[in-house]
């Protein structure tokens, strides 16, 4: 469960710290935090999550992840082959994807036939259809029709 810390209990550590002076964005309203508000800060029952996202953020980890999502059920040296990869390699991050419960897979003879699982499926569609559906509205936009976010960062 997330923590929640009130923005004035921030400003004044980091006050003492000497670390960050934020007075001056505050009284000029430019500053998007009302020093009662509350922010909640992630505990540690996103690590899980956190793991699964890295798997995402590395290049050959998430091409492994692509082709079985667009492909079904494949071996090592088939995705070792696909994709330029060391089955070394492909068969370390397939072991990392086991653990965290992102792939299965079925032995036949001497082969084991990888998958995703139906959640990891569900995770890789939604991601790309996220992807796809931000990058379509960003290509459509001129930069000056940039949608800002809740933070007033242009999207």
């Amino acid at each position: 469960m997330p923590t929640k810390i009130k923005i004035e209990e921030i400003l004044g550590e980091l006050e003492k710290q000497k670390a960050c002076r934020l007075d001056e964005l505050l009284q000029q309203k430019r500053f998007p935090l009302e020093p009662t508000r509350e922010i909640e800060v992630p505990g540690s029952e996103i690590e899980g999550v956190i793991e699964i996202v890295k798997q995402f953020s590395e290049t050959s980890k998430l091409r492994i992840l692509l082709l079985l999502y667009y492909n079904g059920p494949l071996p090592v040296c088939i995705i070792s082959s696909v994709l330029g990869l060391e089955q070394t390699l492909v068969s370390h991050h397939l072991k990392t994807f086991k653990s965290l419960g992102l792939v299965e897979y079925e032995r036949r003879g001497k082969y084991k036939l990888y998958k995703l699982t139906n959640c990891a499926a569900n995770l890789v569609k939604a991601l790309l259809e996220t992807l796809v559906e931000q990058q379509l509205k960003c290509e459509r936009k001129t930069p000056g029709e940039r949608e800002t976010d809740s933070v007033g960062n242009t999207q």
